[in-house]
């Protein structure tokens, strides 16, 4: 498998398991995020040292994951919020 393969695989588990935290934390639950740090991090790894051609093929989809990152933490903040304030605590 080539390195382009090996991205465009590992963008698209991390986009389904961002989708599926997100499904989960709608559905009232707290997600296990146990390994997405590792994973993010080998995935930028894996960009560093791809070829520029590669690295320009697939930045559009790491400042896609940036944002559905972003996205993620703010859904998990949301819920936080909404546990406090179910729990009566600050």
């Amino acid at each position: 498998m080539t390195i382009a393969e090996d991205l465009a695989r590992e963008f698209e588990a991390i986009n389904d398991y961002l989708k599926a935290v997100s499904d989960i934390l709608s559905d009232g639950h707290m997600p296990d995020l146990s390994g997405l740090d590792g994973r993010v991090s080998e995935l930028c790894l894996q960009m560093e040292q791809a070829d520029p051609e590669i690295q320009q093929k697939y930045m559009a989809r790491m400042n896609e994951l940036l944002h559905k990152l972003d996205a993620c933490e703010n859904q998990m903040r949301a819920f936080h919020e909404t546990l406090k304030g179910t729990n009566g605590h600050d």
